[in-house]
């Protein structure tokens, strides 16, 4: 079937996965060149607070807490967790150290530089900036993401269609195929039908995820 907003490899599979490997790469290299003891990483990021209420519960700078990482921060609350898994009782929020990128070899910070900005602020820095705009952009598309994001608006989805029929078509094929739809209430055949009959979208809603 097609992912969803509760099960999507894009994010483990294209962001995080990459990110990780390129920390352990990291490490590796400073050993390499003589480093001694944990290579302290951070990992700088341009989520906002604006994008979705889980980003707005994010934290602008944080450690990237997990279980295996022995800091200062993570330790104690394993030590917690562990009691109450012994203990057979549930272990507290306050306690509990995630999955993050730390681990014994090192320790991560995760910080947002942007995360308080809104789109306007975004957009005030990197005109006059000189930076490469994507063409998506131009587009009129309001996130830079896959073609056919499932958390994308209805007006993306439509937009992505008009701007991309054939890969519109690849997806309605496999819809066919496979006998689900790209979402539960919506699906390609009927996103390439509005994407033909309507002129080019020119108001795109945003979305949250």
């Amino acid at each position: 079937m097609f992912p969803s907003a509760d099960n999507r490899w894009c994010t483990s599979d294209f962001k995080r996965g990459p990110v990780r490997r390129l920390m352990t790469r990291l490490v590796r290299e400073a050993e390499a060149d003589g480093h001694q003891g944990r290579v302290h990483i951070l990992n700088v990021m341009g989520l906002r607070a604006d994008e979705s209420p889980a980003r707005r519960r994010l934290l602008s700078f944080a450690h990237d807490s997990a279980y295996t990482c022995p800091c200062s921060y993570c330790a104690p609350r394993r030590a917690i967790a562990d009691d109450h898994e012994a203990r057979g009782l549930p272990v507290p929020k306050h306690a509990r150290t995630g999955w993050g990128a730390s681990n014994t070899l090192r320790p991560v910070d995760t910080w947002l530089p942007v995360h308080t900005w809104s789109t306007s602020d975004v957009w005030a820095a990197v005109r006059p900036s000189g930076l490469r705009v994507h063409p998506a952009y131009a587009a009129g598309m309001p996130r830079l993401s896959c073609v056919f994001c499932v958390l994308a608006s209805r007006s993306a989805l439509v937009r992505a269609a008009q701007l991309q029929p054939e890969l519109a078509a690849r997806y309605a094929a496999v819809e066919k195929r496979i006998g689900h739809r790209f979402e539960a209430d919506l699906s390609m055949a009927d996103i390439i039908k509005e994407a033909e009959t309507s002129p080019p979208v020119a108001a795109v809603a945003c979305w949250q995820g």
